[in-house]
């Protein structure tokens, strides 16, 4: 691609001139930053990737930082890649199998490589979209069949990321 040229532009690019090594090195550069695009796009065919994990596999690719972040940024601006949206679809394929509560995902994002504000944002779209007193119901009445402790079941509760006034809320329901 053009776009990842820094010293050259399209109009110095002329058939049998002589290119100086700064030159060389930005074509270089380029060809690495666009292989290294055709490979992210091969992963993100299979599935939605997060820039983080991306980033991790282009790097095990043996692609330099600097041509992956190019490569990923063009995918970004063209909406390719998008830490919003692979949240968003994390969030729904998480709930799906497991009820945990707006703490615990925040922190399952993050470690993914999202970014905090990114999280936040994505957490409290997707938490008008399905009630977290409602993830805490379900989760409740999971750890209910085990047959725990009103103190275990807090402390359950808490560590599956629900807050003590929504684990009160719901056990006050009950």
């Amino acid at each position: 691609r053009v776009t990842y040229l820094s010293v050259l532009t399209k109009e110095n690019l002329i058939s049998g001139r002589l290119l100086s090594e700064e030159e060389k090195a930005d074509i270089e550069f380029a060809a690495t930053s666009y292989s290294a695009e055709k490979k992210a796009c091969e992963y993100l065919a299979r599935a939605e990737q997060c820039r983080y994990k991306l980033t991790q596999k282009l790097l095990c690719k043996k692609y330099t930082l600097d041509s992956i972040n190019v490569a990923l940024d063009f995918l970004e601006s063209k909406n390719l890649l998008s830490d919003r949206r692979y949240s968003y679809l994390w969030l729904r394929s998480r709930v799906s199998s497991k009820a945990e509560g707006r703490l615990r995902l925040k922190a399952e994002l993050i470690a993914r490589g999202i970014k905090s504000s990114i999280a936040d944002s994505v957490l409290n779209d997707f938490l008008e979209e399905y009630s977290e007193e409602e993830l805490c119901k379900r989760a409740l009445q999971k750890v209910l069949s085990k047959g725990l402790s009103d103190d275990k079941i807090q402390d359950t509760l808490f560590r599956l990321g629900f807050s003590y006034k929504i684990i009160a809320k719901i056990k006050d329901n009950i």
